[in-house]
C-alpha cells in the first residue's frame, strides 16, 4: 500500500521530446510571467496521461485520468484508466479511495509528504523557483518552452527524487509536463492535456463521498 501509494503520489511519466535547452541567463522575464499567471489563476483542470518507468519490468505501466486544483492547497488525481484510484490533498489531510477502499492521512505529522505536497502546488503555480533552499535549480529554455530540473539538498527528499524536471509552454506559461527521477533508470512522468483555468470547482470535490 505505501508503495503504491507513494508511487501514484509522485507522479508517473512519459519519455522526454527532444529538444535543444539552453540555460536562461536572465531570469526576470519567466518570474514575471509565473507571477502574473499565479495571482490570475484560482483553479485548473485538465486530463494527465501518466507513465512510470521502472527498471525491473519490461514495460511502462500506463496510467490515466482527470487532474484538479483549487487555491491554496487543494489537490484532485483521479485515475480512470485501467484502474479507479483517487488520491485527494485538502490541505493538510490526504484522502484516497482505492476502488472504494477509503483512508485518510494526517499530512501535518509526515514532513516527507508535506514536502511533496508543497513541490506539487507550487510547480502546477509556477512557484519552483521559490523553494525555500530545499532545490538546487537550473532554469533552461527552448524556443517553445522553459524547463526548471530541481536537484533536492534534503536527503530525507534524495531518498525518493533525484530530480524533478517541470515543463512551462512559452505560449500560456502553464505546466504541460512533470518528470520525477527516482535514480538514473527509474523515472514518472505527467502530461496535462486540455488545460481549463479558473472554471468553477466546488470544494466538496475535494472530500470523498461516503
Amino acid at each position: 500500500m505505501k508503495y503504491k501509494l507513494l508511487t501514484l503520489f509522485l507522479f508517473s511519466i512519459p519519455f522526454l521530446a527532444v529538444a535543444q535547452f539552453t540555460k536562461v541567463k536572465d531570469e526576470s522575464e519567466f518570474k514575471q510571467r509565473t507571477d502574473e499567471i499565479n495571482a490570475a489563476t484560482n483553479t485548473m483542470s485538465s486530463e494527465f496521461v501518466q507513465v512510470k518507468h521502472l527498471s525491473f519490468m519490461s514495460e511502462p505501466i500506463l496510467t490515466e485520468g482527470r487532474f484538479r486544483y483549487k487555491k491554496p492547497n487543494k489537490i484532485r488525481w483521479e485515475y480512470t484508466q485501467p484502474f479507479s484510484y483517487i488520491l485527494i490533498i485538502n490541505n493538510d489531510q490526504l484522502y484516497i479511495d482505492d476502488e472504494g477502499n477509503q483512508n485518510e492521512v494526517d499530512l501535518g505529522n509526515n514532513d516527507m509528504f508535506k514536502q511533496i505536497n508543497k513541490i506539487i502546488s507550487d510547480a502546477l503555480m509556477g512557484k519552483v523557483l521559490e523553494s525555500n533552499g530545499q532545490f538546487q535549480y537550473i532554469l533552461e529554455e527552448s524556443k517553445k518552452k522553459y524547463k526548471i530540473t530541481l536537484t533536492p539538498h534534503e536527503k530525507s527528499l534524495e531518498q525518493y527524487l533525484r530530480t524533478i524536471e517541470v515543463f512551462f509552454e512559452k505560449e500560456d506559461m502553464i505546466v504541460s509536463k512533470v518528470i520525477m527521477r527516482e535514480n538514473e533508470e527509474d523515472f514518472t512522468e505527467i502530461k496535462f492535456n486540455n488545460k481549463k483555468l479558473n472554471i468553477n470547482l466546488k470544494d466538496a470535490e475535494f472530500l470523498l463521498k461516503g
